[in-house]
């Protein structure tokens, strides 16, 4: 029962920090709309930031497990980024782009947990899909993965500062995809190319 309220509180925590973010949802909100007593959800978590920090790991841990399942089932390094670049389009509808702000200024716990998580997971993801490519002859021999990894990175926080990309004139999903299309079509052979776009094509049809 005790693992039940907990896991009770931490998923309806995450929904509505990815609505409306971190900053606005007080735990007199989650409270009510839990209809549980906020006495409840101290007794499981001493104070926001832990319990923003628990739910930041455990976002991770499931955004880690849907990615390392992309990459077992695909026939290749174009599939592969092409696959979990549709989960992050997913993702990112759902996500209040306030979230990765609110972490960075109010929540020092959980932004350290992400930037642990950015570099020792999507990094290295990155790094051993242009490596994969390579090997398979669909991106470019001379790309150098670590550079373009660490630039990936950068692309994919930036998109989430207002004072970068306006979402009054973009939207979060928007500048995500033509990033990432930016990024692949940077990175791979003719024949890389011929792949990527039959991907594109499949979802257009």
């Amino acid at each position: 029962m005790v693992n039940e309220a907990r896991d009770k509180i931490i998923v309806g925590a995450e929904e509505l920090f990815m609505r409306y973010g971190i900053k606005s949802i007080t735990m007199d909100d989650l409270a009510s709309n839990l209809a549980i007593s906020k006495k409840t959800i101290y007794q499981h978590f001493k104070d926001k930031d832990e319990l923003v920090l628990e739910v930041a790991k455990i976002h991770m841990q499931q955004d880690e497990k849907e990615v390392e399942c992309i990459i077992t089932k695909s026939e290749n390094a174009v599939q592969e980024i092409f696959y979990i670049a549709q989960f992050i389009r997913k993702m990112t509808a759902k996500l209040n782009p306030s979230v990765l702000f609110d972490l960075k200024k109010y929540h020092s716990k959980a932004w350290d947990a992400f930037q642990a998580h950015k570099i020792n997971c999507i990094y290295q993801h990155v790094v051993k899909n242009i490596e994969r490519g390579k090997v398979e002859g669909y991106y470019r021999l001379e790309a150098n993965a670590e550079i373009l990894s660490t630039m990936r990175m950068q692309e994919v926080e930036m998109t989430y500062e207002p004072l970068v990309y306006s979402p009054t004139k973009f939207s979060l999903v928007e500048v995500q995809m033509e990033l990432f299309d930016h990024f692949v079509r940077g990175i791979v052979t003719k024949a890389g190319l011929d792949l990527y776009n039959n991907y594109l094509n499949e979802i257009n049809d």
